[in-house]
C-alpha cells in the first residue's frame, strides 16, 4: 500500500511539471538572425529591424509574437513598419538557433519566406 501511495504522489508531481511547463513561451526570438541569403535581421524588446520587412536601413518596425503556438505548433509574428505596412508570418521553430518565416499577408516588400539563424 505504501509503495502505491508513492506512485500517485510520484505522478502526481509528473503531471503537474508537465502541465507547468506547457503554459510556457520557452522559445525567444530576441536576438540577431541571419538569412540563407545574407540579410541581417535583429528582433529586440518589440522592435524588428527593417529588414523584416523588406527594406534596406531605415527605422525600425515593431513586432509581436504569440505566446503560444497555433495547430501546426508554429508562433505567428506581427510586425508593424512605418513605411511598409503590416505583416504576418508564421514562424517554425526548427531549434532555439534556427527558424523558418514563411509570410501570411500581402505585402510587396516582404520576402515570402526567411530560413533564419540565430547570430
Amino acid at each position: 500500500m505504501k509503495k502505491i501511495k508513492q506512485y500517485c504522489v510520484l505522478f502526481l508531481v509528473l503531471v503537474s511539471v508537465v502541465s507547468f511547463t506547457g503554459c510556457s513561451n520557452s522559445f525567444s526570438i530576441d536576438g540577431m538572425w541571419e538569412s540563407s541569403n545574407g540579410t541581417m535581421i535583429t528582433f529586440q524588446n518589440g522592435s524588428a529591424s527593417a529588414s523584416l520587412f523588406g527594406f534596406n536601413g531605415g527605422p525600425d518596425g515593431s513586432y509581436e509574437l504569440s505566446e503560444k503556438t497555433d495547430s501546426s505548433g508554429n508562433y505567428l509574428l506581427y510586425g508593424s513598419h512605418l513605411t511598409g505596412g503590416t505583416v504576418e508570418y508564421s514562424v517554425k521553430v526548427e531549434s532555439n538557433d534556427k527558424i523558418i518565416l514563411t509570410l501570411l499577408s500581402d505585402s510587396d516588400y516582404a520576402s515570402k519566406s526567411l530560413t533564419l539563424e540565430r547570430k
